[in-house]
């Protein structure tokens, strides 16, 4: 509490408030991030399962 900038037993109230809420929010963003690569990871892995399927060789090059 020595970096409270906030006046009184209120103001140290609301510092921990403010704290744990921003503590949460890092919480929930990394849950968030996670959960993203997550989705994008599984996407890929049908989009290149899609490709596959269609016969589409990496090594085929484009005819001039």
């Amino acid at each position: 509490m020595d970096r409270c900038r906030l006046k009184g037993k209120l103001g140290d109230t609301l510092n921990a408030v403010m704290v744990a809420a921003g503590h949460n929010i890092r919480l929930l963003l990394r849950a968030m991030a996670d959960l993203l690569c997550q989705l994008l990871g599984r996407l890929l892995v049908i989009i290149g399962a899609g490709i596959q399927n269609r016969g589409f060789a990496p090594s085929m090059q484009a005819v001039a």
